[in-house]
């Protein structure tokens, strides 16, 4: 059986068995969704973030 990863749900945090996360129910609207995704297109990266 696959270890479980601690991931945040409704502001708890949580263990999900990896198999589970595509069982986990949408509750994105179409609205929200494309705000995230704006926002990971503007983010910096990582790399250039820590090197300042």
């Amino acid at each position: 059986m696959a270890e479980p990863t601690r991931t945040w749900v409704n502001g708890q945090e949580v263990d999900v068995l990896p198999d589970t996360f595509d069982k986990l129910p949408e509750t994105m609207d179409t609205a929200s969704r494309k705000d995230v995704v704006s926002r990971i297109e503007r983010a910096v990266p990582q790399r250039e973030w820590a090197n300042g």
